[in-house]
């Protein structure tokens, strides 16, 4: 069955190129890439009765195609995105990356493949980086080199144009994800065990303040959207991000989005100065970059924000508190600033496209003032540099967190085998 599939998307691509070549060569250029973007009704009409003409004078030399399918196929590229469109509406897919008309990389549920899915020529892939560019208002002819584009629904696009694209133009794409991910469907999806995922909701539960470190793309959002989720209903929660991503189940949630230079004090450290007066029992933060990010959200930890989450771009969690000292340093109490931090996840994008989590650890201020991380979980990998595709598995590394005496004293049960190595 994927066989026959793989050959009718094969005979339907080879029939697409000889009529959108046709379609291009019979119609002026500059007045396809003129055509708004999105086609309003009449322009898809006139593309479709054109393509239609096209179809139908070279249909001797098609094959044996599904002339509705090369249509709509021929379509979304005549008047809109092409393969891209495809794919956003494809829920499987939560990325995907266009390295050329002919090679298109995605993400779906986990996995990385190569697509199906394909241009027709770079003509083709070069109408859609115009059509993006035109949708944010940015023109073409003096583009910046690689610009960000944004959807209503969130969906972000980078477009690299050449010469910096040395070999064709590329587009990457993430999209929003509307459904979150709740922790016991990351542990499904093998990011975490069942154990790290008990021992993160007794942290959210115990208003623990939570630092996840990673690279971009090793799932800081998702593990923030999932352990903000863990957050008690009724609780007054202020997220705020560069791009609105979270999609919160409780019903007190303020969503903030920070903004360009044309919005004076809507950056992310303005923002979250502003989650006092908003009264916020919890901030989650995505992402701490700058100096004043950091100094805003450890700020709103001390005046009272207990049980806030945050992100950073690290690799490992001693380097994300070290950033944080780095960012704060010209505070004489970043130390303790930093110290009001008490749990470190990492993050990590493995090489078959899988995300887990690689370490969870306590951060311990001694009598001394002095702050060290005390691993509590860990992924151990096998080969590669603990990066490998095969085999591993998540352990306790035989720590207990030192909050769970408080914990017990406050009444609360807690079996404390889980952190036996």
């Amino acid at each position: 069955m994927d066989d026959a599939r793989s050959v009718d998307s094969e005979n339907l691509l080879k029939a697409a190129r000889i009529v959108m070549d046709r379609y291009l060569s019979e119609n002026d250029f500059q007045a396809i890439l003129a055509q708004p973007y999105i086609p309003d009704q009449e322009t898809q009409d006139i593309c479709y009765n054109n393509l239609s003409n096209c179809v139908n004078s070279l249909r001797g030399s098609l094959g044996n195609v599904n002339i509705d399918s090369l249509i709509d196929f021929l379509l979304k590229e005549a008047t809109g995105l092409g393969a891209i469109d495809t794919l956003i509406d494809d829920p499987d897919v939560s990325a995907f990356t266009v390295y050329s008309f002919e090679t298109i990389v995605v993400d779906r549920l986990g996995r990385r493949e190569i697509s199906h899915l394909q241009f027709t020529s770079n003509d083709t892939l070069y109408l859609a980086s115009q059509r993006l560019l035109a949708f944010q208002g940015i023109n073409p002819q003096t583009a910046p080199a690689v610009s960000e584009i944004r959807f209503p629904d969130g969906t972000q696009f980078e477009v690299i144009l050449p010469p910096v694209a040395v070999t064709s133009t590329s587009i990457i794409v993430r999209k929003t994800n509307h459904a979150f991910n709740a922790l016991s469907t990351l542990v499904q999806k093998e990011a975490l065990s069942a154990e790290m995922s008990k021992f993160l909701n007794l942290c959210v539960k115990a208003r623990r303040n939570i630092l996840i470190a990673g690279a971009q793309g090793a799932g800081r959002t998702t593990l923030l959207n999932a352990l903000g989720a863990e957050i008690p209903d009724g609780e007054r929660i202020v997220t705020v991000e560069n791009s609105a991503m979270l999609a919160m189940p409780q019903m007190y949630v303020v969503s903030l989005e920070a903004q360009g230079d044309s919005f004076p004090g809507a950056d992310i450290a303005s923002l979250v100065r502003q989650c006092g007066r908003l009264r916020a029992e919890r901030v989650l933060v995505d992402s701490i970059q700058t100096p004043a990010d950091a100094t805003a959200f450890l700020n709103a930890i001390c005046a009272g924000a207990q049980g806030s989450i945050a992100t950073i771009s690290s690799m490992t969690a001693d380097d994300a508190l070290n950033q944080l000292k780095r960012m704060v340093a010209a505070d004489n109490t970043a130390r303790s600033l930093v110290g009001n931090i008490d749990i470190v996840i990492t993050v990590r994008a493995f090489t078959d496209a899988r995300r887990r989590i690689v370490e969870i650890s306590e951060v311990i201020t001694d009598d001394d003032g002095n702050i060290r991380l005390t691993p509590i979980f860990g992924w151990i990998g096998n080969g590669m540099g603990n990066k490998a595709t095969g085999s591993g598995s998540f352990k306790a590394l035989g720590n207990t967190p030192q909050f769970c005496s408080e914990l017990e004293r406050g009444g609360v049960a807690l079996d404390a085998s889980m952190f036996n190595a």
